[in-house]
C-alpha cells in the first residue's frame, strides 16, 4: 500500500523520479566523510600520544621521588641527577 498522489500513482516513486543526483553532491559528501576520517584518524593519534607523555610523567615524577629519598637530594637536584 503506498501514498497516492491522487493520480492513481505512487506519491513516493513521483518525487523520486523528479529527484536528480548531481555528481558533484556526491563528491561533496565522499569529500566531507574523508575529512571526518582523517580528523578522526588525528583526534587518536593526538590522544596517543597524550597518554603515551602522561605515562611517561609518572614515571619520571617516580624516579625523582626515589633518587630525593635515597640521595637526600631535593626535587629539582634530583631531577637534574635524572
Amino acid at each position: 500500500m503506498g501514498f497516492s498522489n491522487g493520480a492513481g500513482g505512487n506519491a513516493f516513486m513521483a518525487a523520486s523520479a523528479r529527484v536528480a543526483v548531481r555528481p558533484a553532491a556526491l563528491a561533496d559528501v565522499a569529500a566531507i566523510g574523508i575529512l571526518n576520517h582523517r580528523i578522526l584518524l588525528r583526534s587518536e593519534t593526538v590522544r596517543e600520544q597524550l597518554q603515551n607523555a602522561l605515562n611517561s610523567r609518572v614515571v619520571i615524577e617516580q624516579s625523582k621521588g626515589v633518587l630525593a629519598e635515597r640521595g637526600s637530594l631535593d626535587m629539582d637536584r634530583a631531577f637534574t641527577v635524572l
